[in-house]
């Protein structure tokens, strides 16, 4: 049977951020709607404020949690996906964050199928989308009916080429398209060795430059994204210092120099100290310790 990890990341200061704990407390139940017995949701929080801490534990769907006292960004928390999810016996893996609401539910296995059918395609997009209305989602070319939320880049990121679209695959009454799409840390539904082989190694910035790395890798290995029309999450994150926290980290919590605002590189030895201290909760929640 196919088995997917998701692993969502959380970072919020009730406080501070007073916007985005809103967004979680309205994202986060959401995702219990993936919940089934061929899903293990995992959940690695960045150092939030108590108050947001005892809310995430008040979450009975999620089936590990792991708090860390720092925050490396997304960084370790990817790099730890596919050995989690090896762990788990699961051959698929998702990234999600705190901004993400379910809008489509019981279609995971139809997901998986797609996948698991299709040599070509090395995972699903999750993200809202419409294919007969592509216009509403470019985001080179925003208008007023423009769904700033779900934005993208209709193009490769890599190559510069348009889209070339393939489909509709009929999917348990879902329809399917797949796409040579770049990679984007918005939530991807991949095969766990995809993500592993994807992922950079060494010391690494976080963010856009790692994201980019990813997208460059993903590239090599000439394989295509699907996606399930109409999307399976919706962001309710804002494009603002309010609602997003990269944004709020990059304006507020990082040092700004003469040459503009610089993220830290975070080094391979921290990286992968956070990732064992993770691995090693999971390992006893799991009783494999």
């Amino acid at each position: 049977m196919n088995k997917l990890h998701i692993n969502i990341l959380t970072f919020c200061d009730d406080v501070e951020n007073i916007e985005r704990f809103n967004i979680m407390k309205k994202a986060l139940p959401s995702i219990s709607k993936l919940k089934s017995d061929n899903v293990f949701i995992s959940l690695w929080d960045n150092g939030s404020s108590e108050v947001v801490k005892d809310y995430i534990k008040s979450l009975d769907f999620i089936d590990y949690m792991y708090f860390s006292e720092d925050n490396l960004y997304d960084v370790p928390s990817l790099r730890a996906l596919p050995k989690a999810a090896e762990l788990t016996d699961s051959n698929y893996v998702c990234h999600m964050e705190d901004d993400l609401e379910v809008i489509s539910e019981n279609c995971i296995d139809s997901i998986l199928e797609f996948i698991e059918g299709d040599g070509e395609v090395a995972g699903v997009r999750l993200t809202k989308f419409d294919i007969y209305d592509i216009a509403r989602y470019d985001k080179e070319r925003q208008n007023k009916n423009t769904d700033k939320s779900n934005m993208m880049s209709i193009k490769n990121l890599v190559s510069n080429k348009d889209l070339s679209w393939f489909g509709p695959a009929d999917i348990n009454g879902y329809e399917m398209f797949k796409c040579n799409w770049h990679w984007y840390n918005f939530p991807i539904i991949a095969e766990r060795e995809i993500l592993a082989q994807i992922i950079p190694d060494g010391d690494v910035e976080p963010l856009q430059v790692q994201e980019n790395k990813m997208r460059k890798n993903f590239h090599k290995l000439n394989k295509k994204l699907g996606i399930l029309n109409g999307g399976v999450v919706t962001h309710l994150g804002t494009f603002d210092n309010a609602g997003s926290m990269r944004l709020f980290v990059r304006d507020n919590k990082i040092e700004h120099s003469d040459v503009g605002i610089v993220f830290p590189v975070l080094k391979d030895a921290e990286i992968n100290l956070a990732v064992d201290k993770f691995l090693n909760g999971l390992k006893k929640c799991l009783n494999l310790d």
